[in-house]
């Protein structure tokens, strides 16, 4: 019987709380109030959540624009094979120009004779950006000048002129402004932003390696009073025109290659 009295009471015990607090439910201790249950007000009326408007949700969370990948154009064109003008539109040699072909990639497996003085011909190395061009005279004949000939005079004259003749004339042609165009269609826009004289050592190594050419320009190998001019380097669009400057008369047949200049020019954007 004991057992049974004990059952009965604890029954009881559980049962009690529903007599004297029927309104208030009962919740297990592990089982969390859920979020949603509505709440009562001060009148005692139960409330409930109210929805925001679509527009105001929208309009918290706008919507991004999709990102498009644009791809940067190339601002070097291909030159191989192109029949080239370069028209100076600007400057002390405003007006004048130079018409030439520059080679094809072909060259550089069979050179051959397609770059000798009188051919008319360019080769463009790439890298650098490099393209070059004869100076002086087809066969020492005054009266058929190659085709950087206007410029090496421009810049030095007859030669032995002094480094600051040279220095003079090259602060007058910067900022210059140049015309490209290939097959009889317009490729580019330039402007002269450098111009220097390469030492006779620095020449040398430019004619033998063009490939090296920055380096040869960062490391200014040679005698420091060979060096006309400043050059930096830089990562903005550019290249470089190079060509031959005369030496000093004891120098005998090499004269007429003894220097090298360069022409450091900017790439300037379509209008």
């Amino acid at each position: 019987m004991f057992p049974m009295k004990k059952s009965f009471a604890l029954v009881f015990l559980f049962l009690l709380p529903l007599f004297f607090f029927p309104d208030k439910p009962q919740v297990h201790p592990y089982y969390p109030k859920a979020v949603s249950e509505p709440t009562k007000n001060e009148e005692g009326k139960q409330e409930t959540a109210t929805p925001l408007p679509k527009n105001v949700i929208d309009s918290e969370a706008p919507s991004s624009p999709p990102i498009v990948a644009t791809e940067e154009k190339d601002p070097f064109p291909n030159l191989y094979g192109c029949d080239t003008t370069m028209a100076f539109t600007s400057g002390p040699l405003e007006g004048q120009d130079s018409q030439f072909t520059i080679l094809g990639l072909d060259y550089f497996l069979e050179k051959g004779d397609k770059f000798y003085p009188g051919k008319e011909t360019a080769v463009y190395y790439n890298p650098p950006h490099y393209l070059i061009l004869h100076s002086a005279f087809n066969n020492g004949n005054i009266l058929h000048p190659l085709e950087a000939e206007f410029l090496r005079y421009y810049l030095e004259y007859w030669g032995e002129s002094g480094t600051a003749y040279i220095q003079e004339q090259i602060d007058s042609l910067s900022g210059s402004r140049v015309e490209w165009t290939c097959n009889g269609e317009p490729i580019l826009t330039t402007q002269v932003r450098d111009v220097i004289r390469l030492s006779q050592a620095a020449s040398d190594q430019l004619w033998l390696a063009p490939e090296t050419l920055e380096q040869i320009l960062a490391e200014r190998e040679g005698l420091v009073n060979e060096w006309v001019g400043e050059m930096e380097l830089t990562d903005e669009p550019t290249f470089y025109l190079g060509f031959c400057g005369w030496g000093p008369q004891s120098s005998g047949d090499a004269r007429f290659y003894y220097y090298r200049y360069l022409i450091n020019f900017d790439i300037l954007p379509e209008t």
